[in-house]
């Protein structure tokens, strides 16, 4: 009896340190993960910013998981077929979209029932800026002063933005700042708003850093602001709005985002996967060379970025309806 208890005992112990081990456990379901294709969803058209810098991700991605990437355009319903692609996807590491906060004011203005909580965040990326320009002649190179030259002809100055988009958020945010002497004007895409510009349709124009940079070099346009906190990295002379007064910080931030739902292990992964890439020097090249400036966040600081971040658009939003 004494040796039964004996062999049990030893028995015990043995099994109670294998399983705190997990010697002999049952390997996790997602052990193995990545066991197929991996889709990376991206709503824009190829050769625009976002489908560049999902196209690097792609590459960087690949190394660091041993599987294919595979990116898939699609543009249709304004981006909501991706979006709604995604959300409806399985949880299970197979399905991510790249996206940018469109996804915010697709929502807010009520275009798109999906919001960034319709989703698990990944990781944001990296980002663009956007900036106010104007031409070489204007009559003002500083936020203050056009101000002043707002103030003093009010409604004769306009503002070239698109409506529905992210620059209507900042063209809003830009009026109210402005007192509300300038008028926003939905003048469509970029190239349109800058052939506005150009073309004297509009005295003020919202641009992207890349395109601003060719035309400032031309001498054809003057930047009186970045809408980002830090300086950009191209061009380090531009002041800042911040800088200048204005409370606006509203960069273009590319975000991976997986279907909600994702299990906490497969976020542990890909928080390491993104760490790596991140952390490459040729892919910190690569985003350089694309007119981007490197922003990594893991899952969690993603989530609490896109929330203040969702904030900031809901609260230019509704000021504009006031």
């Amino acid at each position: 009896m004494s040796i039964f208890l004996h062999l049990s005992s030893r028995r015990t112990v043995v099994a109670l340190m294998t399983a705190a081990l997990g010697i002999g456990a049952a390997p996790s379901s997602f052990a193995a993960w990545p066991t197929k294709e991996i889709r990376i969803m991206v709503p824009a058209a190829p050769g625009g910013s976002t489908d560049l810098v999902a196209r690097t991700v792609k590459a960087h991605l690949e190394k660091q998981l041993g599987a294919p990437v595979v990116i898939v355009n699609q543009t249709a319903g304004g981006g909501g077929v991706a979006t709604s692609a995604v959300a409806t996807a399985k949880p299970d590491g197979g399905t991510f979209l790249l996206f940018h906060a469109l996804l915010h004011t697709a929502h807010l203005f009520g275009r798109s029932p999906l919001s960034f909580r319709d989703f698990t965040p990944i990781a944001t990326i990296s980002e663009v800026n956007n900036v106010l320009a104007v031409k070489k002649s204007a009559p003002y190179s500083t936020l203050a002063e056009l101000l002043s030259y707002a103030k003093a002809n009010p409604g004769k100055l306009k503002l070239a933005s698109q409506l529905g988009g992210t620059t209507q958020v900042i063209g809003q945010a830009t009026a109210k700042w402005l007192q509300n002497t300038v008028r926003v004007v939905d003048a469509g895409t970029e190239a349109d708003r800058l052939a506005s510009l150009l073309g004297e349709q509009t005295e003020i124009a919202l641009l992207t850093t890349v395109t601003a940079l060719q035309y400032d070099k031309a001498g054809e346009i003057k930047v009186l602001a970045v809408f980002s906190r830090n300086p950009e990295v191209a061009a380090p002379k531009w002041l800042t709005a911040t800088a200048q007064g204005m409370p606006v910080s509203f960069p273009l931030t590319f975000t991976l985002y997986a279907p909600k739902g994702l299990p906490d292990e497969l976020k542990a992964q890909l928080d390491r996967a993104m760490a790596a890439v991140a952390a490459d020097e040729s892919f910190k090249a690569e985003m350089t060379r694309s007119g981007t400036s490197l922003a990594p966040r893991n899952s969690q600081q993603a989530a609490t970025f896109l929330n203040e971040e969702f904030n900031f658009v809901s609260e230019i939003i509704k000021s504009g309806k006031n």
